[in-house]
């Protein structure tokens, strides 16, 4: 796996599991485990990423080891290989990565989240003022449910009239 995709998905992450509990789940899943599960989720692609980016440097260093013996002397120290060690040693944010990642991740997931929550709360608001949620609430035409436990006793429960919209 290239670190490119881990790049991508960390980028695409917080919208995909908005979009997919929006639409393939109905919004079961409240937002208050929704930010959590995307931040996590960022974070361990974040830290895939950043292994993986690790792995493709050695190979890359490893290309210029001749004799295979994890050391480099002699003819094995080429221009080539000092530019492939100074990119797998000079790089302090793949050495912090573990540590830096989980501020990253809340805030790229807050980036993602915001506008979208925003741009929902308007669609309810206005779904809302419009009368989408009375259609769908009409309690005058349906009859109080009633379960009888024995032959005088009745469930007293009615559902009250609800009409869900915000004035």
């Amino acid at each position: 796996m290239n670190w490119l995709i881990a790049y991508y998905s960390f980028r695409g992450l917080p919208a995909a599991l908005w979009l997919l509990n929006s639409f393939a789940l109905r919004k079961r899943i409240h937002w208050l485990i929704l930010w959590p599960v995307a931040i996590v989720g960022c974070y361990c692609v974040l830290i895939l990423g950043v292994h993986l980016l690790d792995t493709q440097l050695e190979a890359e260093l490893n290309k210029h080891d001749l004799d295979g013996d994890g050391a480099f002397s002699g003819a094995e120290i080429t221009p080539a290989m000092e530019e492939a060690m100074s990119r797998l040693t000079n790089d302090t944010g793949r050495a912090l990565a573990p540590i830096t990642g989980i501020p990253f991740s809340i805030v790229w997931v807050a980036i993602n989240y915001i506008p979208l929550g925003l741009i929902s709360l308007v669609t309810w608001r206005y779904r809302s003022h419009r009368g989408d949620f009375d259609k769908a609430d009409d309690f005058d035409s349906q009859p109080a449910v009633s379960v009888e436990t024995s032959e005088d006793a009745t469930n007293p429960y009615s559902p009250p009239r609800t009409t869900n919209r915000v004035e």
